[in-house]
């Protein structure tokens, strides 16, 4: 399809649109979870088991069978599906009588939007060219900001007004508008694929996956750098209640603007930079984001250290501006090497193990370490957690690295030679 094809850009907003809702209803939790824990009584380790893992669960459960799916149907219908049934389950959270309803009500939802991304992207990668698929790519991920963005600034004042449980209606409700407008007016698009050509099996699929070190590498470098940056986002709200003693309203709009809103601009930003850089030299837009997470990494814990809030805001700012680049880059080099039979796959796996490992752990992992750091410090045991959680970003960068290498001495994608 042009790139001028009005609509493909139709598409590209109404996509988007569908993952704004998905990171709205996602981050509900997050900014009310304060209010949850100390209603239901909950530790930091409960908080992030509820938080991350349980939602990480439901993408280990549909995540893989959804992305198979995505490869053989009608991929516009199975998506404005997927978005009324985690919408009704958004509603569903805000009745909860207790946290393991809640842990359920999350691996439901997880389960839900699992496919979201890979059929967003699937969807997509055949509407545009590949010299687009970055920058598209950019915009389409801006929905986790301005998702996030949105559920922070507006979440923590319907809070604090109206209780915990009304964040959840609000927010569920409107995606039932856009699964209708979906629906009916967003066309399925040809797939670039020979039309004699039919999807991989599922075991062909994973091993053309598989034996693309290139892919492996780009998995294992998004699954650490996510369990980093999920570990200290979703604990933000909390630790500038904490740390720095702000209301849930001003915490709130803190998480908002210095993750949110400067991750989106940043994650926009690096698609189009990416664009650039692969023009110039093969591999360069994986090697920028060696850069960007070593600096990311250096931020977090500079700013988990920072004693003044406003020294805090700024490095956090910082942070969140570099927090989200490497989608652009790595779901545009998945797009451009994946088997085409088996697109839907690839950005299931890298989906999968984003979110289980990444989204999932990263959380957990940072509750555990605040409350082992409980007792030395106190309302501070935040600050060593996102320390070490930042960590994380340095084996993300050695994997990008190794994929930068790979890719250079790469003469075309690995997809070339799979076996249909």
């Amino acid at each position: 399809m042009s790139e001028g094809n009005p609509r493909a850009y139709r598409a590209l907003f109404i996509l988007t649109a569908m993952h704004f809702f998905q990171h709205l209803d996602k981050a509900a939790l997050q900014v009310t979870q304060e209010m949850i824990k100390h209603e239901f009584d909950l530790t930091d380790a409960q908080v992030g088991l509820m938080a991350g893992f349980s939602y990480g669960l439901g993408y280990v459960l549909l995540g893989l069978p959804l992305g198979y799916l995505i490869d053989r149907t009608h991929r516009v219908k199975l998506l404005a599906g997927l978005l009324a049934i985690w919408s009704g389950i958004t509603v569903m959270c805000g009745v909860a009588g207790n946290y393991w309803q809640l842990v359920v009500t999350r691996t439901l939802l997880g389960g839900a939007e699992s496919g979201a991304v890979p059929g967003g992207l699937s969807i997509l990668s055949d509407m545009f060219p590949p010299e687009r698929r970055a920058a598209v790519t950019s915009i389409f991920f801006l929905a986790v900001s301005l998702g996030a963005f949105t559920s922070f600034a507006v979440g923590g004042f319907l809070a604090t007004a109206f209780g915990w449980r009304s964040v959840f209606f609000i927010y569920g409700l409107p995606g039932f508008v856009i699964a209708v407008l979906l629906w009916f007016t967003v066309r399925e698009p040809a797939r670039q694929r020979s039309p004699s050509a039919a999807p991989l099996a599922f075991r062909a699929a994973a091993g053309s996956i598989a034996r693309d070190p290139v892919l492996v590498a780009l998995y294992v470098a998004a699954t650490c750098w996510t369990m980093a940056i999920s570990g200290v986002a979703s604990w933000l709200f909390p630790y500038w209640v904490r740390v720095h003693a702000f209301a849930p309203s001003t915490a709130g709009m803190a998480v908002a603007v210095c993750f949110a809103l400067l991750g989106g601009l940043g994650s926009v930003v690096s698609g189009f930079l990416a664009d650039r850089a692969e023009r110039q030299a093969k591999g360069r837009m994986i090697l920028l984001l060696v850069g960007i997470g070593l600096a990311n990494c250096a931020l977090a814990i500079g700013a988990a250290w920072a004693n003044q809030p406003l020294a805090a805001f700024a490095l956090f700012s910082a942070w969140g501006l570099t927090a989200l680049t490497y989608s652009p880059t790595i779901n545009a080099v998945i797009a451009e090497r994946a088997h085409p039979q088996a697109l839907g796959m690839a950005f299931a796996v890298y989906i999968l193990f984003g979110t289980l490992i990444g989204g999932g752990v990263g959380p957990l992992l940072v509750g555990m370490l605040s409350d082992h750091f409980a007792f030395a410090y106190g309302a501070l045991s935040l600050r060593p957690a996102f320390a070490l959680i930042a960590l994380l970003q340095l084996p993300a960068v050695i994997a990008l690295y190794i994929a930068y290498q790979l890719v250079r001495g790469t003469a075309e994608p690995a997809r070339a030679g799979a076996s249909v």
